[in-house]
């Protein structure tokens, strides 16, 4: 699942109503399932553009949320244009600070 807080982060959003997250946001209202568009610069200083698709947008969520499973199920759907990276693109990035992403050590 990804969820963000930005509307404006979304290529397309479909309003939902009466419905609420579970399990670490829980009980926060979604406001619309879409597409969200966020840009990123590779380690080598190429742009990215992510589309992932059935993300929810959640105003009231302290931070924005990406998990790389979902990220990783997408990537696998290239016929679905869910995710668009460059062509042959493989490398490191760093997650901008303006996303408000958590960083987790495992």
């Amino acid at each position: 699942m990804t969820v963000s807080n930005n509307k404006d982060d979304f290529v397309s959003l479909q309003p939902i109503k009466d419905q609420r997250l579970s399990g670490i946001a829980k009980g926060l209202p979604i406001a619309g399932i879409g597409t969200i568009k966020w840009p990123l610069l590779t380690d080598a200083s190429v742009e990215v553009k992510l589309y992932i698709c059935q993300s929810l947008s959640v105003p009231q969520c302290p931070m924005n949320l990406l998990s790389p499973q979902y990220l990783a199920q997408q990537a696998k759907c290239a016929n679905d244009n869910n995710i668009h990276v460059p062509a042959g693109w493989s490398g490191s990035f760093q997650l901008p600070v303006q996303w408000e992403l958590p960083i987790v050590a495992s």
